[in-house]
């Protein structure tokens, strides 16, 4: 079960934990794969109202890519800065330590300035689940 709490394109969703939480790829983002309530941000394309029961999808292979990119791309900057810290201290004589900390560091921030590139707002939507249905109108739709 799934209850919205804020009305716009975008949704804070409470998410009930229930069996389908253990083969959700996003269920140790939101927390609903354990036994407490988790939250998410999702589309609300029907625009449901705070108080609806609704359904979300959530676009697994479009989220674990993004996890895998997000992930992958700091460890393999950072892997490569550390390489190429230790390359610079036998080039140029510098301490290996030192040297190594420093392409680490290097590496780190400009994978992560390529990251935050990739995911900023202006340039890509990011892996959102979506509203599909509303299976239950709230009070908030007032009574007809």
């Amino acid at each position: 079960m799934f209850s919205v709490e804020e009305r716009s394109s975008l949704a804070q969703v409470t998410v009930e934990p229930s069996e389908a939480c253990c083969s959700c790829s996003a269920r140790y983002v939101c927390g609903g794969g354990g036994e407490t309530k988790g939250r998410l941000t999702v589309l609300n394309p029907l625009r449901a109202l705070p108080g609806d029961v609704v359904r979300i999808e959530i676009p697994d292979d479009r989220y674990s890519g993004q996890a895998v990119f997000l992930f992958g791309g700091l460890l393999l900057a950072a892997a490569a800065g550390l390489g190429l810290g230790i390359l610079a201290s036998a080039i140029f004589s510098l301490p290996d330590v030192e040297a190594g900390l420093l392409g680490f560091t290097i590496g780190l921030v400009g994978g992560g300035f390529v990251v935050y590139r990739h995911f900023r707002p202006a340039r890509r939507q990011p892996p959102y689940p979506v509203i599909t249905n509303i299976l239950r109108q709230g009070d908030a739709h007032g009574s007809s």
